[in-house]
């Protein structure tokens, strides 16, 4: 009678320790459970970063885009700036021709001017001499 009271007592033991494992495994089986919540939540995350650098991304390509406009006009605009050089140089040339010539032309004016009257004040003293 006590081997098997022993036996029933041992049973018993047993149980409990079944039991404690199973809750052992529960516990064991409830942080996986988190740990898998938590590696979705990480993985969501990554993908919102993905998401972001995408967009991070699209926006630099965008102000790339931005810049080779810009430098493209600053090209035109160089190249109107040395067109309006090469047409003032050209003016101010022609310019300067045309105040030579018209400078040429006074002095020219200016020598037949004073030679007529030297001329007639020459007829004059000659006359005023002969008188």
């Amino acid at each position: 009678g006590e081997a098997a009271d022993r036996t029933v007592q041992a049973a018993g033991r047993t149980g409990e320790a079944t039991d404690r494992t199973g809750q052992a495994a529960d516990r064991t089986g409830d942080a996986t459970d988190r740990t898998g919540q938590a590696t979705d939540r990480t993985g969501q995350a990554a993908d919102r970063t993905g998401e972001a650098a995408d967009r991070t991304g699209e926006a630099a390509d965008r102000t790339g885009e931005a810049a080779d406009r810009t430098g493209e006009a600053t090209d035109r605009t160089g190249e109107a700036t040395d067109r309006t050089g090469q047409a003032t140089g050209m003016t101010n040339h022609e310019a300067g021709a045309r105040a030579d010539e018209t400078g040429d032309r006074t002095g020219e004016a200016a020598d037949r001017t004073g030679h007529e009257a030297g001329a007639r004040a020459d007829e004059t003293g000659d006359r005023t001499g002969n008188a």
